[in-house]
C-alpha cells in the first residue's frame, strides 16, 4: 500500500535520530529513519486535508541571504536556467554547487 497525503498512519520500528548535518528537509530537531523491519499501517480517514506541508519562503528573503542555509526551502517559480556544477570548500570538505535560476510572478 502507498502512503497518501492527508492520511493517518501508525508507524512501527522506526529509528528517531537528531536532525543534524547540512540540507535538512525540516526544522524539527529530530527525524524518523525507516528500517528493514519498519511497518506503516493506515488508521482511517483524516480531517487534516487542509494542512499544507509546505512553508514557502519569499524569494526576497532567499536573495537577501536572510535564511538558514542548513535547511531546504519551499519555493514556487519557473525554472529558467541551470548553471554549471562546481565544487567549493565548505568547512574543510569539498561540496558541490549548482546555481539555478527561478522566475517568480509576484
Amino acid at each position: 500500500n502507498d502512503v497518501k497525503e492527508g492520511g493517518v498512519y501508525a508507524f512501527k520500528n522506526l529509528d528517531v535520530a537528531t536532525n543534524g548535518g547540512s540540507y535538512k528537509s525540516a526544522r524539527h530537531p529530530y527525524k524518523l529513519n525507516f528500517q528493514f523491519g519498519s511497518k506503516v499501517q493506515p488508521l482511517g480517514p483524516s480531517n487534516l486535508s487542509n494542512i499544507s506541508p509546505f512553508m514557502f519562503v519569499p524569494i526576497a528573503e532567499i536573495i537577501g541571504g536572510n535564511y538558514d542555509t542548513d535547511y531546504l526551502v519551499d519555493v514556487i517559480g519557473m525554472l529558467t536556467g541551470v548553471g554549471e556544477e562546481r565544487q567549493y570548500d565548505r568547512n574543510g570538505q569539498i561540496a558541490k554547487l549548482n546555481v539555478i535560476e527561478l522566475e517568480a510572478d509576484g
